[in-house]
């Protein structure tokens, strides 16, 4: 990988317009690549509340394409850029420390009760959980969590 550093902010709404006016894909990668430090400095506040390093730097990395793909380019400078990426970074990774927080509480909760068909296709469908954390009990299909 070349060299890269960390983009001005003048350069960063330079690829951002390139980026949204013309499609350009490299500007995209370039903005993204030159970010990415970002998101390690942020999951960095983040360790200890329960999610991996690497769990919230992919949180973080999605929260960062994210900024890239909604920002207002007419409202946007290159003083704010930087702050608004911060921002989306960390709702992303908020997020995904609710859902591990939501998931926990319904794994221990699921030793107590036992949840039914509808319910649990609730919770995969609300993205609580996944199919696959779902597992059969018994021949009798019954599910736990």
């Amino acid at each position: 990988m070349a060299n890269l550093r960390k983009l001005s902010g003048e350069e960063c709404i330079k690829c951002l317009k390139v980026y949204r006016t013309n499609g350009d894909v490299s500007a995209f990668d370039m903005l993204v690549i030159c970010n990415m430090w970002r998101v390690r400095k942020l999951a960095k506040e983040f360790l200890g509340l329960g999610l991996s390093i690497a769990d919230l730097i992919s949180a973080g990395n999605m929260g960062l394409v994210e900024a890239i793909n909604k920002c207002e380019l007419d409202s946007v400078t290159s003083d704010s850029f930087g702050e608004l990426i911060d921002i989306y970074i960390r709702n992303a990774m908020t997020k995904e420390l609710h859902l591990f927080g939501q998931k926990k509480w319904i794994k221990s909760l699921s030793s107590v009760i036992d949840l039914n068909d509808t319910e649990k296709a609730s919770l995969v469908t609300s993205g609580i959980m996944f199919e696959d954390e779902i597992e059969p009990l018994d021949n009798n299909q019954k599910f736990h969590i």
